[in-house]
């Protein structure tokens, strides 16, 4: 069997390791820091098959552009003279558009309904116990044009088979009164299908299986 490197040891690297190991390959995972750190503790543990918009997407270029610059954020790239940096560029710009977004949403879904499939096996394998919950996700809109954006989403996620709907102030109190008015929430959008794990309970169970 082949011997695989893995370069990243977060809950991607981590469980690609995992699943490879079972079929018997055998397996060098590098990290460089720990295995609960970076996008795995950054995700907060959630598990979000509604989360079907790809990175490149309408929008992305102005918002990318800042993010870049910053080390702490979610797409930063270490600016450098490199071709294939250069290119790797191109290609983004040229993706980030809504015929390719939406192309690419169906695809994302399997990969994530998959996902969350896995995880729900997992939690069931003896020291795999990381409080995998099933409870649904809640997006609190403070304005109509955040609203109006959720609600595009939702409608989007519906067509792909993903159960999302679009709350009332009043039917949101009903569901959780807990929330307090000084949120200022005028509506929320709900999703159903989202679920949750405690990272660092995750990765451990990978590290040492």
């Amino acid at each position: 069997m082949p011997h695989i490197t893995i370069i990243g040891g977060g809950v991607i690297g981590l469980c690609a390791a995992y699943y490879l190991v079972k079929e018997n390959c055998t397996v060098t995972l590098i990290e460089r820091s720990r295995f609960d750190d970076g996008c795995s503790f950054g995700n907060a543990g959630m598990i979000v098959p509604s989360h079907f918009i790809p990175l490149a997407s309408p929008g992305m270029i102005e918002q990318g552009i800042r993010w870049m610059f910053n080390s702490e954020s979610p797409f930063f790239v270490k600016p450098r003279l490199s071709w294939a940096l250069f290119s790797w560029g191109w290609q983004f710009y040229r993706a980030a558009n809504q015929k390719q977004a939406t192309a690419a949403g169906p695809a994302l879904r399997d990969i994530s309904v998959l996902s969350k499939s896995l995880y729900r096996e997992l939690a069931q394998e003896p020291g795999f116990q990381f409080s995998f919950e099933e409870k649904g996700l809640m997006m609190l809109c403070k304005t109509m044009h955040t609203l109006e954006e959720e609600a595009a989403l939702a409608e989007r996620a519906n067509a792909l088979g993903i159960e999302a709907r679009v709350l009332t102030k009043e039917a949101l109190n009903a569901l959780e009164p807990e929330i307090k008015p000084e949120v200022g929430t005028p509506f929320v959008t709900v999703v159903a299908s989202p679920s949750a794990l405690n990272p660092p309970i995750a990765t451990e169970p990978c590290a040492t299986a």
